[in-house]
């Protein structure tokens, strides 16, 4: 499966937000990602979310959750496999690239 890339919504998705606004919406995600497992029968799901938010002194900062449904040991076989599958992804585009720059 490939991911989407969407720049105008990803810039939109980056406004920094307060961490009690963050919080709710990654508890309504969840919620939501439950009804959906359950829905499309899949045993086992990992999800990792960032968002940015507005801290109560006005800095801005990221924050990372994840959110796990399913059987627990199988939490770092996903994530190593997901860890392993990424970078090697992004090895095949480093590569890409610097060969399409050295042409």
């Amino acid at each position: 499966m490939q991911g989407t890339s969407d720049p105008k919504l990803y810039r939109e998705l980056n406004v920094p937000r307060p961490a009690s606004e963050v919080e709710a919406a990654a508890e309504g995600f969840q919620n939501e990602l439950r009804e959906l497992r359950a829905k499309y029968k899949l045993p086992d799901v990992y999800c990792i979310v960032r968002a940015v938010v507005l801290n109560d002194d006005g800095t801005e900062g990221d924050t990372m959750m994840r959110f796990q449904n399913g059987g627990s040991l199988w939490i770092v076989p996903m994530t190593a496999w997901a860890f392993g599958f990424e970078q090697s992804q992004q090895k095949a585009l480093v590569s890409r690239l610097s060969k399409g720059a050295a042409s």
